[in-house]
Order: C-alpha cells, then sequence, then structure tokens
C-alpha cells in the first residue's frame, strides 16, 4: 500500500513538476491536509539500479541544503529505498550522518 502510493506520487511529480530525476535534484512536493505528513522531499538518484558514493553523498548534500532551507524540525530518510555500489547499510548511514553533521 505505501510503495503503491509512493510510485503514485512520483507519477504526480513527473507530470506536474519540472522535476528531472538527476543525483541531487530536489523537489518539495505539499501532500493532501489529510496525511500526517505536510511536505515530502522527492531526491533525484539518476535512476539506475545503483548510485555511485559520489553520487549518494551528492543526494545527501541536496537533503541537507533543501532540509536546512526549509527550516525542517524532523525528517526521515528511507536509507534503504536505494542502493549505492560497494556500500551496506553500515556505509551508508556512516556517510549520511557525517555529512548531515557537518551541513546542518
Amino acid at each position: 500500500m505505501v510503495l503503491n502510493r509512493a510510485y503514485t506520487i512520483f507519477d504526480h511529480i513527473r507530470s506536474n513538476f519540472d522535476f528531472s530525476d538527476k543525483p541531487g535534484r530536489t523537489q518539495f512536493v505539499a501532500l493532501p491536509k489529510s496525511t500526517p505528513i505536510r511536505r515530502l522531499l522527492v531526491v533525484g538518484t539518476g535512476g539506475t539500479d545503483a548510485l555511485t558514493g559520489t553520487d549518494f553523498r551528492k543526494c545527501v548534500g541536496a537533503v541537507a541544503t533543501a532540509l536546512k532551507a526549509a527550516s525542517a524540525k524532523d525528517a526521515i530518510l528511507a536509507l534503504d529505498a536505494f542502493k549505492v555500489a560497494e556500500y551496506d547499510g553500515y556505509q551508508k548511514a556512516r556517510v549520511v550522518l557525517a555529512l548531515l553533521s557537518t551541513q546542518l
């Protein structure tokens, strides 16, 4: 159910916004008032099976920039939603924490 809603939202973004699925591109999307989440930050990954380490760091940096500009009080990052070549979950989490701690 959640996955189907995510694809529906992504299809909506592609058809209604000028969003390019390139690593590091971001787009905030307002969600319906009936949901407990007000905005969703979509981050481009390039549409490949796995990101390179460089592209992953670019995406995380873009997330930090967008969250800081939006004065977000909290956020959830779905680390398992995408693959990074030669990174496991620990390495992804380590990179995210290091980048966010210096940029936020």
